[in-house]
């Protein structure tokens, strides 16, 4: 269960920005150019759902805000997830990005690889193939696989 995410200079988030979840179904909803969709991109990049270019970036460097508004450009962008797995236990997962190119990943504080990252998500629905976290235009695509009935949630 997901309980937290903190976005840091990750596309449209300059300032440090913590979203809570609780229990449930969970819904980002605000007005258009509010950072939503960033939301479920930031998500997915962490979890390793998706490659800069599926998060409408060509490559993962402008993922990094690039300023605006007055505020300059950052040197990295940073994502942290907080959850729980089924079993209760807690899951701290942050990746980032520099400018230069050069990225990490830690898992509960400690560096990590992909498919450690992969390993910790098993059955929390945010791992490859998850469907805990459903972005704007894939509901319809929630349907029918193998003749079984899916449903995506957020607990």
């Amino acid at each position: 269960m997901l309980q937290s995410v903190t976005l840091q200079g990750f596309k449209s988030f300059a300032d440090r920005t913590r979203l809570d979840f609780g229990p449930g179904v969970s819904a980002v909803i605000g007005p258009n150019g509010s950072g939503k969709s960033n939301v479920v991109e930031a998500i997915r990049w962490a979890t390793h759902q998706a490659r800069a270019r599926e998060l409408r970036a060509a490559r993962a460097q402008e993922l990094i805000f690039h300023g605006s508004g007055g505020k300059a450009p950052l040197g990295l962008a940073e994502v942290q997830l907080e959850l729980r797995t089924p079993e209760g236990e807690r899951v701290n997962l942050a990746r980032r990005i520099y400018r230069d190119g050069t990225a990490e990943q830690d898992l509960n504080g400690r560096p990590a690889r992909v498919r450690d990252v992969h390993g910790a998500l098993r059955g929390t629905g945010l791992g490859p193939g998850g469907l805990a976290v459903i972005g704007q235009g894939e509901v319809s695509g929630v349907g029918q696989a193998e003749g079984k009935t899916l449903l995506g949630y957020v607990q």
